[in-house]
This record gives C-alpha cells, structure tokens and sequence, in this order.
C-alpha cells in the first residue's frame, strides 16, 4: 500500500468593515498568510529535502541566529 498524505488546510479570513479600503483589506490578509506561515510551508514542501539537508540548515540557521544574539547583546 501507498503512504497517505496528511492534508492540511488553512481557513484565513478576513472581514471588511465599512468603508475599509481594498488595500488595508490586502494588507491584513497578508499579515495573516505570514502569521499562519502557509506560503513558508508550501515553498518547503514544494522539493523533497533530504534529512540530512535539512538538519544542516537547521544547524546553521541556529549558528546564525546565536551569533546575531550575541551581537546584540555586545551592542547593547
């Protein structure tokens, strides 16, 4: 038998108030898209990633982000 493949649905809404221009309408549907990370998932999913890349760039991604911390804290 075949792997089944979990589906994930995303329900992202966003209510028009009166008068409430096309734009900010716009803007709040892509805050949401970002909060709810859906297009990050969907690129990810898009190729395989073996798991060995992707503990590689999960490692350095945490290198980064430690070595920018630290940065910070220095300048402050």
């Amino acid at each position: 038998m075949g792997q089944v493949k979990k589906i994930e649905k995303y329900n992202v809404k966003v209510k028009a108030r009166p008068n409430e221009s096309i734009d900010s309408l716009l803007a709040k549907f892509k805050r949401k898209m970002n909060d709810a990370k859906i297009l990050e998932t969907y690129k990810a999913k898009q190729y395989y990633e073996k798991p060995k890349d992707k503990r590689r760039r999960l490692k350095s991604k945490y290198i980064y982000d430690t070595q920018r911390r630290i940065r910070n804290l220095e300048n402050e």
